[in-house]
Order: structure tokens, then sequence, then C-alpha cells
């Protein structure tokens, strides 16, 4: 067992079958308290253990499958500022004023918000999947440079915009999710 842990008590919080919780409270001598931890094991389908996750809260009162729901919650969040950062310049604003950056960080977030909420309510419900604003920049380039190339070739676009290969030039360079 390592060092800077002590064990006091766990229990099973969840259990199916490609996975398992397992909470605990214990003592970690690095943080010097008392924090819950939640351990997540990933299975295989014949049950041999394919992934392990380890979730640890400084709030002991709360229950273990709180701990996991948030950080899932937190992950999604992430996801969030690394689109604004990497494609929006979240991170750009060279003012030193509170008020600018305030409006700059705000517009970059909401730009964000805007962006996701077109591109997912153009979709059916039946065909609407996890993107990164990756996706949604690559697909417009991609038709924008279908469009010149169409254009400088004097090729009616018409006629190959029905071709079933555009659609694989469309999606070129999306991220995978």
């Amino acid at each position: 067992m390592n060092p800077n842990l002590e064990l006091v008590s766990n229990r099973t919080a969840e259990a199916e079958d490609k996975w398992a919780a397992f909470e605990a409270l214990v003592y970690v001598k690095s943080l010097k308290r008392w924090c819950k931890t939640v351990v997540v094991q990933h299975y295989h389908s014949d049950k041999s253990i394919k992934s392990c996750n380890i979730f640890i809260s400084t709030d002991i009162t709360q229950l273990g499958c709180d701990v996991f729901f948030y950080y899932q919650l937190r992950f999604q969040i992430e996801f969030v500022y690394r689109d604004a950062k990497q494609h929006l310049g979240l991170n750009h604003c060279q003012s030193t004023q509170k008020e600018r950056l305030d409006f700059h960080h705000n517009f970059a977030l909401t730009m964000l918000s805007l962006t996701k909420i077109t591109h997912w309510l153009s979709k059916p419900k039946e065909s609407r999947k996890a993107f990164s604003i990756h996706d949604i920049k690559a697909q417009y380039f991609n038709e924008r440079f279908l469009n010149k190339i169409f254009s400088v070739f004097a090729i009616t676009p018409e006629q190959q915009l029905n071709n079933p290969n555009i659609d694989s030039l469309r999606n070129y360079a999306k991220i995978a999710a």
C-alpha cells in the first residue's frame, strides 16, 4: 500500500457490466487531510480490467457518485475552454484594462456557444454527435476551398455537390470523437 495513503473505509458506489466504482475515505499525507476517493475500473468484455481512474475530493461528506459526476462535468467544461483558447483567441487580448479583458473573454465564450448551438441545432437529433470547434472550422474551410476549386477550374458546383465523395472532402481533417 502507498505510504502516503491510509484506508479507513470503502464500499462499492456503482456497478455496471462495463465499469465499477469504489469509494473510500482516505488520509492523504501529502495534503495533510482526509479525502473522499473514488476508483473507477473499466472492464473489457472478458471482465479483465481495461483502465482505472482515481478521483479525489477534499469534501469528505460528498457521495462517491457525486465526486465521479462532478469530474465528468468538469471534463466537459475543460473542452469549452480548450476550444475557446485554441480556436477563438481567448488568450489573445493584449489589453490590461479589466473591462476590456472581461469583454474579450465573454465575447470569445459567447462565440463558442453560438457556434456550437448553430451547428448542433442544424442537425437532426439522431445524427448529433460530440464535436469540437476544430470540426466546424475544418468543415467550413473545406467547403470554401472546394468552392474556390470549382470557380478556378470553371466546374459547375451543382453537378459536383451531388457526388457522394464531396462529403468525405467536407469532413476531411475533422477530429474523430
